[in-house]
């Protein structure tokens, strides 16, 4: 960075992928945007690639030294890291790894993403070399740069004095030898073997997409994919006539019912939000504003943000914060003594909405989106206040069902 504050940095626009380019890249509506325009935009976003992974690298390092990471963190925070779910149509997970358990292979993916990245990135570079890329990462994995005082030879500390940055730290690494380098290629050929990829073949991928279409099930990605690794997984993987019975065990499921039911319910409360005004004021301009904020102190801020009147915010934060149905039982932001801020279900929502450059203006989320959203968070299985939420509020719908 060649700013004069190692906290100064570009504006997060200039590096993130909007709501509009993406649609474009998944092959999705662009509405009235023009295609041309997008992909210059796109391809200067492109430009600034080191700017985004040089700032992960920062953050996640000072998040570790300043102990953010590490053994007293929330475990919560790692089965979020564990069940990333990637959206680009590039590169599918391996579904099993030979000798790997699926245990193991979950604790596997992030790392198996790293080095999808890697593979990316070095695609820019004069040549690949696989050797030293797998050789670059062992280097980083074993953690040993990490050290402030370098154990250096005479030699090598000759050298270290003739840099001039006074804040260079050094570590020394004694390259392998052609032998090992001959053991390093072989262990990746090894690697490259051992991945048994089996993917479904189109007439099964057809099939099972009509039979979950035409069950009670909202067909998603997340489904999709669950559904595929259950047949892979299957001891009769190889017959076809096991999908509709595979198709209705997920329908009868009782978690999976739950997803449904709290997707519906969620673009009903998006529909309302959208809806909700106060005289000229919009509730979503207040939900916004806290949800870009994070946690606001004082209503005068939200004023500020959306330029609503005084009057027209504290009237939607009260409504938002389940002062006027729906939100009685399922409030959206929280007005604690000293600061405003989301509910659990309000952060859920703020996720799943896109937003034109900036956070201020959020777009009303397709209905694949909401429920491939709610799916997932079933699906993983995880401990997460979200899914958690989602389970509550799937209780008291049915609860008031009468089911």
């Amino acid at each position: 960075m060649d700013g004069s504050s190692r906290s100064e940095r570009i504006e997060p626009r200039r590096y993130n992928l909007s709501s509009m380019q993406l649609s474009l890249l998944f092959g999705e509506d662009i509405r009235t945007r023009r295609e041309a325009n997008l992909e210059s935009e796109i391809e200067e976003t492109a430009k600034e690639v080191h700017s985004r992974l040089e700032y992960l690298f920062e953050d996640v390092a000072l998040f570790y030294s300043g102990g953010f990471l590490g053994q007293d963190s929330d475990t919560a925070r790692w089965e979020l890291i564990e069940n990333i779910t990637r959206n680009d149509p590039l590169y599918d997970m391996p579904s099993m790894v030979n000798g790997a358990m699926p245990k193991t292979l979950s604790y596997m993916d992030l790392a198996i993403n790293f080095g999808h990245l890697c593979r990316l990135l070095y695609s820019d570079a004069p040549e690949y070399d696989e050797e030293k890329i797998a050789m670059g990462f062992l280097i980083g994995l074993t953690g040993g740069w990490m050290k402030d005082d370098p154990e250096t030879s005479s030699s090598q500390q000759k050298t270290t004095q003739s840099i001039t940055t006074d804040d260079t730290k050094i570590k020394y690494f004694k390259m392998p030898s052609n032998e090992t380098f001959q053991d390093l290629r072989s262990l990746l050929s090894d690697a490259n073997n051992s991945v048994q990829e089996r993917s479904l073949e189109i007439p099964e991928q057809k099939e099972l997409r009509v039979e979950i279409e035409k069950s009670k099930l909202t067909l998603t990605p997340s489904l999709f994919s669950h559904a595929e690794n259950k047949f892979l997984q299957s001891p009769y993987n190889g017959v076809r006539e096991i999908v509709p019975n595979l198709v209705a065990n997920l329908e009868s499921n009782k978690d999976l019912k739950k997803a449904e039911t709290v997707a519906e319910q969620i673009e009903k409360d998006i529909n309302e939000l959208f809806d909700l005004s106060w005289r000229g004021g919009l509730g979503i301009d207040i939900f916004s504003a806290v949800g870009s904020e994070q946690t606001t102190e004082v209503a005068d801020d939200i004023c500020l943000i959306t330029g609503s009147k005084d009057q027209q915010t504290r009237k939607l934060i009260n409504d938002l914060a389940g002062r006027s149905t729906p939100w009685t039982k399922r409030p959206l932001i929280k007005d604690g003594k000293k600061e405003i801020e989301l509910t659990v279900y309000g952060s859920f929502i703020y996720q799943l909405m896109p937003s034109e450059q900036d956070d201020l203006h959020l777009t009303q989320p397709s209905s694949k989106t909401v429920f491939d959203s709610c799916h997932n968070a079933i699906l993983n299985k995880s401990e997460s206040k979200t899914t958690k939420k989602i389970y509550e509020i799937a209780t008291e719908l049915y609860i008031n069902k009468g089911d």
